[in-house]
């Protein structure tokens, strides 16, 4: 009787999450069709499509505009998320422009290059206090479409006043702008991330997923206000067949707690659980991901393990000058290589940016784990 109810429950949660999408789909759909209408209008009214026809393009040229469109799209659209999440008074800790990628590395943000990153933008920022009011959580999230929407209009506008290639350009980048601030606000999961209208629609309406981001925003506001790991209110859940981004960033902060805490199996499982499921993360996701599985295989004398992850990461790992990498270096020398001089070197230097490190509390475990080590040193 009880599996026949779970069963039935289980079948009007998918009709209810199907419903959902569908309403929010249409509602988005909708709001693109009228804002689509109002485009056409404006270009009706200025004679935007005569203009459009005295341009001379090619076909080549008009993929290379089209091209040039999306690249600066990308960017007006994660300049948004970072003005907006400044003005919400949130810490940047990584931001990413084409090829260039600040990190916030020892309280400075660090600039690389990223050739495999070419074409895309990131924006990612937490806020630095628990419980920022929603509708600054609802303008960081909304803020990449608020650009986007009216950089086009800037753009358009500018198409009246140029010629030539300018013109070109500026028409293009407006519709595009136009095209993709659309499809964003639709709610949809890409490679396991949810859409910003997946979010922004969450957030209006109260649904569970804007509940798990404001739940996690405030647990990273914790770890970057200075409280330990093991003092955040978080447990590893059962795990479900389809876990999600959310759900996957809560299992690595249950994770972070049961290091604090010593606790071998939850951390352990914790660790299991990332692995299996690290296909779902996104690129770069994955060298903080990569540490703790070799971190996890040190301890657990998995040196086959430790070896393969190590290798996956270490050019980051080699470049990594925070606490957290120094500690990762310190253990895979120590458990793996067996070279005393370089885990005192990789400790000595962990210990020596611990109060640069952006996540205050999490930087009192990674200088809990260094002593850790130091102390094992002692005795031997």
């Amino acid at each position: 009787m009880g599996e026949k109810r779970e069963k039935k429950d289980s079948g009007e949660k998918k009709i209810r999450k199907y419903f959902n999408f569908i309403s929010k789909l249409l509602v988005s759909t909708a709001v693109g069709f009228l804002f689509g209408l109002f485009v056409v209008l404006l270009m009706e009214r200025f004679s935007l499509f005569k203009k459009m026809q005295e341009i001379n393009f090619t076909f080549l040229s008009a993929l290379i505009y089209i091209m040039l469109a999306l690249f600066i799209n990308i960017n007006i659209h994660e300049l948004g998320h970072l003005v907006f999440g400044k003005l919400a008074g949130y810490k940047l800790i990584s931001y990413r422009f084409s090829i260039f990628t600040w990190n916030n590395e020892n309280g400075k943000m660090k600039l690389s290059l990223q050739f495999n990153q070419a074409y895309s933008g990131l924006c990612a920022m937490i806020p630095q206090k628990k419980g920022t009011a929603k509708i600054a959580d609802l303008l960081f999230y909304a803020g990449g479409i608020i650009f986007e929407m009216l950089f086009s209009i800037i753009f358009l506008i500018a198409f009246l006043y140029t010629e030539g290639f300018w013109a070109a350009l500026f028409f293009f980048t407006a519709i595009i702008g136009f095209v993709t601030g659309i499809i964003n606000l639709i709610p949809f999961q890409s490679a396991n991330i949810p859409s910003d209208g997946k979010i922004i629609w969450s957030f209006l309406f109260n649904r569970s997923v804007a509940d798990e981001l404001i739940e996690l925003s405030d647990l990273g506001s914790q770890l970057v206000a200075g409280v330990p790991p093991a003092e955040l209110k978080v447990s590893l859940a059962a795990t479900t067949e389809e876990l999600d981004s959310n759900d996957l960033s809560f299992v690595y902060l249950a994770y972070l707690k049961a290091l604090d805490e010593d606790d071998q199996d939850t951390y352990q499982e914790a660790a299991r659980i990332l692995e299996e499921n690290i296909a779902l993360y996104p690129s770069y996701s994955l060298p903080g991901i990569y540490y703790e599985i070799c971190f996890t295989a040190c301890i657990s004398g998995d040196e086959e393990k430790a070896r393969e992850y190590y290798q996956k990461v270490r050019k980051t790992l080699e470049k990594d000058r925070d606490i957290n990498g120094f500690r990762v270096k310190a253990y895979y020398e120590y458990y793996i290589n067996k070279d005393r001089e370089k885990v005192l070197a990789c400790a000595q230097s962990g210990l020596a940016v611990k109060d640069k490190y952006p996540l205050k509390g999490q930087a009192i475990l990674e200088e809990k784990l260094i002593k850790k080590l130091l102390a094992k040193l002692e005795v031997e």
